[in-house]
């Protein structure tokens, strides 16, 4: 028991970056400008993973409507250990990652969501 709350302890005084944002549901996103945010890699990641918390942070902590579009703006393939940049607007977009019908460079805000495990 004393190895778990000194676990916790630890794991909420350790420092995030100094620009980084904890979502409402405990993940890391780094805000990199106005309608922009890149979701850090924190271990073993996916592409749904991804997806997942930026849908998360778009919906719950921006407040946007799940119809919104986030856009991904790194280029595929990400690097080992690297994360994923995303964006509110089409400039600069790249392929998304996910397998999606009917392609596109985008996924609503609420398809996002979808990806969350």
């Amino acid at each position: 028991m004393r190895l778990l709350v000194l676990a916790a302890l630890t794991a909420a005084l350790t420092p995030l970056a100094a620009s980084a944002d904890l979502t409402l549901r405990g993940n890391v996103v780094t805000p990199i400008g106005p309608g922009a945010f890149e979701v850090p890699w924190r271990g073993r990641s996916g592409p749904r993973d991804f997806w997942c918390i930026a849908g998360e942070y778009a919906r719950y902590d921006l407040g946007l409507p799940g119809r919104t579009r986030l856009y991904r703006t790194s280029p595929l393939p990400r690097g080992a250990g690297e994360g994923v940049r995303f964006s509110l607007s089409p400039d600069g977009a790249q392929p998304t990652g996910l397998a999606l019908i009917g392609g596109g460079g985008s996924v609503s805000v609420a398809h996002a969501l979808l990806q969350c495990k």
